[in-house]
């Protein structure tokens, strides 16, 4: 019992004294180090990497560690790493490494590749998802192998790149290329934000000289040099400009003094057959209505307005007499058309036959209703129309 005892103190005190692996060189936004049978730790500048530990950045941020030979890992967001004593075990995400070690070999992991160096700088990725492992080399030489097979690898030189897939040449690393100038500044983008990292170093592989930035206002942008102008001689013509045109009070008096033109219509020659067969001949002369010209009013404001209520009630009255004497002349003209018949002439009184004036006499005389009937029939304003006065 005292044994057992014993021995859980002694690996209880080496587990609480673990090897410090690495350091924290900067730390911007949140990263954590999260190690087995300890609580999780938030890492700043300073803080200490024990052997297996477990570091992660969150997205936005970036972290920069240096182990006990020296060099240095660059973490951008969204990366997660395992430091290890003599390894570094890239989980997922983007790491810049930075080595200045000739005499001694570094290396570099990840899920299906592995990375050898001594000196130099180069970017080694990792997608988790699609298991693809790459290396962008700034400067110096990387040779990069397959976890299985590490004898088959390919030499990555500066300025150039190399990925491992698992769907791709079997899982063999690809041989090496060249990089592009714009893959080379979106790989650099991601790590913008760490401060540590130097470009004017290794911009040489890429753009074949140092970049070194001129001093310039932030907010003036360069731009192209622009054409100087022409002067242009237009030869005059002909042509006057919309302005030389008349005056406007020309104008205004050719609008106001405006008569209305009368149209001329030719005389038509009209005959009217009467009833005892004489033949008239009539001219009419038509002539079109002429347009009332507008009154101008003169005066103040009020004797202008009283002016134009005293036309409108002329014109009122006007046309209030005119359609009192056309209803007056309507009614002239139904009092002079002739009479109605009676129902009981028939029209052939004249000239009609002895049978035919018989039969008159007795329809007369054997009447369906009588007299009063009959007034009473017509008097109705509604009645059946069952009903009639002749059989």
């Amino acid at each position: 019992m005292k044994r057992l005892l014993i021995l859980s103190l002694l690996i209880g005190t080496v587990g609480a004294y673990a090897k410090t692996v690495a350091r924290v060189l900067d730390a911007n936004g949140n990263a954590f180090n999260f190690m087995s049978n300890k609580k999780v730790k938030q890492l700043i500048y300073g803080s200490k990497v024990e052997d297996a530990s477990v570091v992660m950045v969150e997205d936005g941020g970036s972290l920069s560690l240096k182990d006990e030979s020296g060099r240095v890992y660059h973490l951008s967001g969204g990366s997660q790493v395992k430091v290890f004593a003599k390894l570094l075990e890239i989980q997922k995400g983007n790491v810049w490494v930075s080595s200045n070690k000739v005499d001694s070999i570094g290396t570099i992991s990840t899920g299906n590749s592995v990375v050898k160096y001594t000196q130099g700088q180069f970017i080694y990725s990792f997608d988790n998802y699609g298991s693809k492992s790459q290396v962008m080399v700034l400067t110096g030489n990387v040779q990069l192998s397959n976890s299985v097979e590490p004898g088959l690898l390919v030499e990555v030189p500066a300025g150039h790149f190399s990925f491992v897939d698992n769907e791709v040449n079997n899982g063999m690393p690809r041989g090496a290329t060249r990089v592009g100038l714009s893959s080379y500044k979106s790989a650099r983008g991601l790590f913008v934000g760490n401060e540590l990292i130097k470009h004017n170093t290794y911009d040489k592989a890429f753009m074949g000289k140092s970049s070194t930035p001129k001093r310039e206002i932030a907010s003036v942008k360069e731009s192209s040099p622009k054409k100087m102008g022409k002067i242009l001689f237009i030869k005059s013509t002909k042509r006057k400009p919309a302005s030389a045109g008349p005056s406007i009070m020309k104008y205004y008096k050719s609008v106001v003094n405006h008569k209305p033109k009368v149209k001329r219509v030719p005389k038509v020659e009209m005959r009217v057959f009467g009833l005892n067969g004489v033949t008239k001949s009539v001219s009419k002369k038509v002539v079109t209505k002429k347009t009332e010209e507008p009154v101008v009013l003169e005066g103040s404001f009020f004797q202008r307005r009283i002016a134009r209520k005293k036309a409108a009630l002329a014109a009122k009255e006007k046309a209030e007499l005119k359609r009192i004497s056309d209803q007056k002349k309507k009614m002239a003209q139904v009092a002079v058309k002739k009479a109605r018949k009676p129902a009981s002439l028939t029209g052939y009184e004249k000239g009609a036959s002895i049978f035919e004036k018989s039969l008159r006499e007795s329809e007369v005389e054997n009447r369906r209703h009588s007299s009063e009937r009959n007034s009473l029939i017509d008097e109705l304003e509604s009645y059946n129309k069952n009903y009639k006065k002749q059989y």
